[in-house]
């Protein structure tokens, strides 16, 4: 009994090349219908690729790390809030009038500390008048609460 003829596979099959070959000439199916062959891209123009497919993302991360670094140098820090009512009260109104007359950016600050009482209650510049208001009446209440009005009353007169 003959054998049926059975077709051969379509990779495997001889047939005219692109190029003009001759018969004979095997051609991988997919190129023969003018396919192309997937090739590896060399590692230098896939370098290339990366680097642009990445791009935007490094630079927003960049840029988004340079907001917050800025933003963590302007801030002003917030400090506690001394209470309200020593705050408020006649004897500290006094001391900072007689003081500073309530100006708080001058030599000495609001409070006219001294650069070592300054420094002992962890000023955070070197001259109490550098710092914010917040701070120098943050600093201003720690004081107060070691050694009372002591730092001011004898000599302020109030």
């Amino acid at each position: 009994m003959p054998q049926p003829h059975l077709p051969v596979p379509a990779r495997a099959r001889p047939e005219r090349s692109a190029c003009g070959g001759g018969a004979g000439h095997a051609v991988p199916a997919n190129e023969s219908r003018g396919d192309r062959v997937a090739r590896p891209t060399p590692t230098h123009e896939r370098d290339g690729e990366i680097k642009r497919a990445f791009a935007p993302t490094i630079l927003g991360l960049y840029l988004l790390l340079l907001t917050v670094a800025v933003t963590a140098k302007t801030a002003p820090k917030r400090w506690p809030d001394p209470p309200s009512s020593w705050l408020h009260s006649s004897t500290v109104r006094c001391v900072i009038y007689r003081e500073s007359r309530g100006l708080v950016h001058i030599p000495g600050g609001k409070w006219q500390f001294q650069g070592s009482t300054w420094r002992s209650m962890g000023g955070s510049t070197s001259d109490a008048g550098a710092a914010s208001e917040a701070e120098q009446d943050y600093r201003a209440w720690m004081l107060w609460r070691q050694v009372g009005c002591s730092a001011w009353c004898p000599y302020d007169g109030c």
